[in-house]
């Protein structure tokens, strides 16, 4: 190998780890938003949240299901 290949495959693998790293956050990112999920959906099996604090003030439902019609 030559000095000049030698750095490309240096930046090559550089950028591939970059990559890698980015990739990893974004799966971590999930994996933190679907572990939160599912702590809700727990707490809302288990009853511990208030049925006031899920309902949705002021919405016309049957508006709502004839647009989605």
């Amino acid at each position: 190998h030559t000095l000049d290949s030698r750095q490309e495959i240096r930046k090559d693998l550089k950028e591939k780890k970059q990559l890698l790293a980015s990739e990893m956050s974004y799966y971590r990112t999930q994996i933190y938003r679907i572990d939160s999920d599912i702590a809700l959906f727990n707490k809302l099996l288990n009853g511990n949240i208030p049925q006031d604090m899920l309902e949705v003030p002021n919405i016309d439902r049957e508006s709502i299901y004839d647009q989605l019609k």
